[in-house]
C-alpha cells in the first residue's frame, strides 16, 4: 500500500517534492506538504482523521474476515 511509502518519496523527489507534475505524491506526503511546508495546519489535520478513518475501515474489515485464526509456522 501506498501508506508506507513516505520516506521513499521524500527522498527521491527534489524539495518541492512529488515527482514531475506531482506523479508520486502519496496521501502521507502530501500531508506532510501540507503541515510542514505550506503550514495548513487545520487541513492537515482533517487529512490525517480521513487517513486513521480509512485504515481503522480496512483494520475492521480485515479482522473480520481472518477472524481469530493464527497460524504458526
Amino acid at each position: 500500500m501506498s501508506f508506507k511509502t513516505f520516506a521513499l518519496v521524500y527522498v527521491m523527489t527534489p524539495p518541492p517534492g512529488g515527482g514531475p507534475l506531482g506523479t508520486t505524491n502519496v496521501m502521507v506526503f502530501y500531508l506532510f506538504q501540507k503541515a510542514f511546508d505550506r503550514f495548513d495546519i487545520g487541513y492537515a489535520s482533517a487529512i490525517s482523521v480521513f487517513l486513521f478513518l480509512i485504515l481503522l475501515s480496512l483494520t475492521i474489515v480485515q479482522r473480520r474476515v481472518a477472524g481469530k485464526r493464527v497460524y504458526y509456522s
